[in-house]
């Protein structure tokens, strides 16, 4: 017993000590138990982004649980030339952090202590100490921008960074050491842009058995060896673009990489041998734009069956026959590249081909039969051509699936064959702008009923023949700015009813026709700029109902015509600055309609709702109308009535009040009152005298007299109390037709003449009608008999 107690007791002992040393090693090595640093104490731009993202008044009020509460700073272009140790402590959660360029030269080691739930990190350095990336096992996304003198990268600067699958190095970078991506086993997407390496070592992606994406554009590579992509056998796109010493690509270069799907290779300045694309079977994209390609041998793209993009532009090529044999897959082909001919039978094969850009080319003329078996071709552009002369009837002939050609900047192309568009009938837009047409043949739109665009700007057309424009019943855009048109004949736009914009700019028109725009019902936009219009006839305008834009500015405009802008109620955007008068004015005035009733009237009908406030002297408006307002696109506000003031035989006076600004979008017109105002009328309201003598004991409405009457009739009425008096006249349906009195009156008799007319001072039918009276006291209602 008593051995066994001398043997137990130093082993628990030991036990003891062993325990609790375990748990200070374990307390040092924590971060999360380590003392955190005031944020108050550390580098200036993280301490305030710190209190930024914290939401709080000052760096003193963040706490542990704020720090242990952020998810990401900030800090790219905070000028820090310097980091803490312990900036970044307390920062449990952080999974994002920004640091690029900034003016950091180096890191201490321990920088990133504790952050282990970083994904992303985004860092410019100039020096790069070793194990500056320890600890970061839950990295995702690098981007690290290199300058100074770091121009490569020790092996092993990433041996930690197991979870990355995202790695950006940028910058000074000249060189890659075999090792330098050891471990990145997870690796996708590698982008090696913008540095200054000048070759790669074979062997330099060893490892990376799970990238898909290698960029290695703007660098300064010129040469790469055969086995450089050796083993990047999941690599889907390759990018190896815009590197300008990049010459020749040896053969087997992409051996193994039957992923591949995507590849560019433009704005290099490659010559390529036959048989560089073997094994390719899998690409679908394929970019050689803008190298120092000019002779491609038939077999150059053989095997490459699911080739679906193939850019071949600004190359100075010539095409062989067979070119594109085998290329069954092919929906875009891109070939501005100084051609002068296309072979017949060119194209032969390409029966999925969609779309075809034959733009910046140097063809004369194309031949029939060039596109035949281009049947499900969409887009063609055979744009800037300067050299193109003509387009022979049946040039696009089988191109039935075909939505948009573009011909315009052809600077030689004067005319177009009778027949050239015949049998495009689902094309919906046409661009010819930029060309040099002086006339079109009548027919020559045809048969082109699917078309919604169709642009002629910028041409040499004087004239369009009636029936240019006939069967485009589909048309909703014409562009025939900058021509030389000086007149439209009536009827040029007829059969147009979907036409919403129309753009005549830039011509020299000086008159239009009034039937010119006659059934554009859907016209929204109507540009008339920079002509020499020097008047516009009332009734131009007349049924453009939907339009909203109106620009009739640089013209040799001198006046606006009445009514010019009647029924325009959708306008919304008119220019008229820079006429031969200018600003051109708006004629607001009032009208007389009854013996106590007016309007306000624009001359030209309202550009835009024109609210006016109304003086009243020797009367007051019935209603609690202040204000009156003429519709756009209307001439007259709707009709208002006054009421003579009680006591006064001098006539009303009605007047309008300061007029209001143009709205924002309304240039060159100003509204000017007319010199005839204000407006007198002569409104007089039958009463009796009041006498303090024959105040009445009650109020109420008697009978009027005559009744029943065939010309006029008195209504009397008696109050017992003053007050607010509102006299009215009724139909049988109960509907208002004439309010004879609605102002304050005195206690007393009265009465009122009515002539059997409405609010507007037409006259009514025969019948049965009601008078109303309303006064401080209640209502009462009478029958009156109107007898013609």
């Amino acid at each position: 017993m008593l051995l066994s107690s001398l043997w137990t007791q130093p082993r628990v002992t030991s036990l003891l000590l062993t325990a609790t040393l375990g748990m200070m090693l374990l307390a040092a090595a924590d971060p999360a138990s380590a003392q955190i640093t005031p944020v108050c104490d550390r580098t200036a731009q993280v301490r305030d982004e710190i209190v930024r993202e914290a939401r709080v008044s000052d760096c003193g009020a963040v706490t542990e649980a704020h720090l242990a509460a952020i998810r990401g700073l900030d800090l790219r272009d905070a000028g820090i030339s310097r980091l803490k140790a312990d900036d970044f402590s307390g920062l449990t959660a952080m999974e994002w952090l920004g640091l690029a360029r900034n003016a950091l030269t180096t890191l201490e080691p321990g920088t990133f202590d504790g952050l282990n739930k970083l994904t992303r990190l985004d860092i410019s350095l100039t020096t790069l100490k070793p194990g500056i990336f320890d600890g970061l096992n839950s990295l995702k996304e690098l981007s690290l921008v290199l300058s100074g003198n770091l121009t490569t990268l020790e092996p092993g600067t990433f041996d930690e960074l197991n979870s990355l699958t995202w790695l950006n190095l940028s910058g000074s970078l000249t060189r890659l050491e075999l090792g330098t991506f050891d471990g990145l086993n997870k690796l996708t997407r590698l982008n090696l842009s913008y540095t200054a390496l000048t070759t790669l070592e074979p062997g330099t992606f060893d490892g990376l058995n799970s990238l898909k994406e290698l960029i290695l554009s703007h660098t300064a590579l010129t040469v790469l060896e055969s086995s450089t992509f050796g083993g990047l056998n999941s690599l889907e796109s390759l990018f190896l673009f815009y590197n300008d010493a990049l010459t020749t690509l040896e053969l087997g270069i992409f051996d193994g990489l039957n992923k591949l799907t995507w590849l560019s290779l433009n704005d290099n300045a490659l010559i390529l041998e036959p048989g560089i694309f073997d094994g390719l079977n899998s690409l679908e994209s394929l970019n050689l734009a803008r190298n120092a390609l000019t002779m491609l041998e038939p077999a150059t793209f053989d095997g490459l069956n699911s080739l679906e993009s193939l850019n071949l532009s600004g190359n100075a090529l010539i095409l062989k026959p067979g070119i594109f044999d085998g290329l069954n897959s092919l929906e875009s082909l891109g070939l501005n590249s100084a051609l002068t001919t296309l072979e017949s039978g060119t194209f032969d094969g390409l029966n999925k081909l969609i779309t075809l850009s034959l733009n910046d080319n140097a063809f004369t003329v194309l031949e029939s039969g060039t596109f035949d078996g281009l049947n499900k071709l969409t887009q063609l552009d055979l744009s800037y051509n300067v050299a193109l002369t003509r387009l022979e009837s049946g040039t696009f002939d089988g191109l039935n699936s075909l939505t948009r050609l573009d011909l315009a900047d052809n600077d030689a192309l004067m005319t177009l064959e009778s027949g050239t568009f015949d049998g495009l009938n689902s094309l919906t837009r046409l661009d010819l702008s930029n060309d040099a047409l002086t006339t079109l043949e009548p027919g020559t739109f045809d048969e082109l009923n699917a078309l919604e665009s169709l642009n002629l700007s910028v041409n040499a057309l004087t004239t369009l023949e009636p029936g240019t424009f006939d069967g485009l019943n589909s048309l909703e855009y014409l562009g025939l700015a900058v021509n030389a048109l000086t007149t439209l004949e009536p009827g040029t736009f007829d059969e147009l009813n979907s036409l919403t914009w129309l753009d005549l700019a830039g011509n020299t028109l000086t008159t239009l026709e009034p039937s010119t725009f006659d059934g554009l019902n859907s016209l929204k936009g109507l540009y008339l700029t920079d002509n020499a219009l020097t008047t516009l006839e009332p009734s131009t305008f007349d049924g453009l109902n939907s339009l909203t834009w109106l620009l009739l500015s640089n013209n040799a405009l001198t006046t606006l015509e009445p009514s010019i802008f009647d029924g325009l109620s959708s306008l919304t955007f008119l220019e008229l600055q820079n006429n031969q008068v200018d600003p051109l004015p708006i004629t607001i005035s009032l009208e007389r309609v009854g013996e106590d009733s007016f309007q306000v009237k624009a001359h030209t009908g309202a550009p835009f709702a024109i609210l006016l406030p109304v003086q009243i002297t020797n009367g007051s408006l019935l209603g609690e109308a202040s204000h009156i307002t003429i519709p756009t696109g209307r001439r007259t506000s709707d009709t208002l009535t006054v009421a003579h003031t009680a006591g006064t035989s001098d006539a009303v006076i009605v007047d309008i009040g300061p007029l209001p600004q143009l709205p924002p979008d309304h240039n060159g017109y100003t509204l000017v009152k007319s010199a005839d105002l204000p407006l007198h009328l002569s409104v007089v309201a039958t009463s009796v005298e009041v006498s303090t003598s024959a105040i009445p004991t009650t109020s109420g409405l008697d009978p009027n007299f005559p009744n029943p009457f065939n010309a006029s009739t008195q209504i009397a009425y008696r109050l017992a109390t003053s007050g607010l008096v509102r006299l009215e006249i009724y139909n049988v349906l109960g509907q208002p037709v004439r309010t004879l009195v609605n102002q304050f009156q005195p206690a007393g008799f009265y009465q009122v003449p009515w002539d059997a007319r409405d609010q507007r001072g037409a006259p009514l039918a025969a019948g049965v009608y009601l008078a109303r009276l309303r006064h401080p006291d209640g209502v009462q209602t009478r029958r009156l008999l109107y007898l013609k």
